[in-house]
């Protein structure tokens, strides 16, 4: 029979929890500022380039607003790594931390995380297909660069070589 933990094992492991918790809150608000920033900003930057008469023609705006998008592009994604390291070592801690035999974080949370079928209650839980590859840790990278890319046309299309 197991013992049951002791209240500071208990309560390191709570803290634990809450700290993940923390980290993962504070994860997604950074990258809902940093989207909504750039969402706007991008809108701004093709507007300015894509009009008829601006298309593949030197325009300083759309041009310095592209090259800007792009660097602003470098904070959001060191921002996203930063945080994304910060929540994976907070999960590492409340796995060591939860207490043996519980299976919550540790064990079956992790085996169902790494792709594998969890049965719980008879029933097989398992994370499938593209949603097992496109993780977070995959999905926001994708996204940011489909924003530098994006700013990168606008540099292209607005830049000094369609000075005729």
């Amino acid at each position: 029979m197991q013992t049951p933990p002791s209240s500071p094992q208990l309560n390191g492991y709570q803290e634990s929890l809450e700290l993940v918790r923390y980290e993962g809150s504070l994860l997604w608000q950074i990258f809902g500022a940093f989207l909504l920033a750039h969402t706007v900003f991008l809108g701004f930057a093709l507007s300015l380039a894509l009009t008829e008469d601006a298309l593949a023609q030197w325009q300083l705006g759309s041009f310095l607003l592209g090259l800007m998008g792009l660097l602003l592009c470098l904070p959001w994604w060191s921002c996203f790594r930063r945080n994304s390291i910060y929540y994976i070592f907070r999960m590492a801690q409340a796995r060591e931390k939860e207490p043996v035999g519980w299976d919550l974080v540790a064990g079956k949370g992790k085996r169902l995380a790494e792709g594998e079928c969890v049965q719980v209650g008879g029933e097989c839980h398992q994370i499938r297909g593209v949603s097992r590859w496109l993780r977070t840790r995959r999905a926001v990278p994708l996204l940011i660069i489909a924003f530098a890319l994006a700013y990168a046309f606008v540099v292209a299309a607005s830049g000094p070589w369609w000075i005729k």
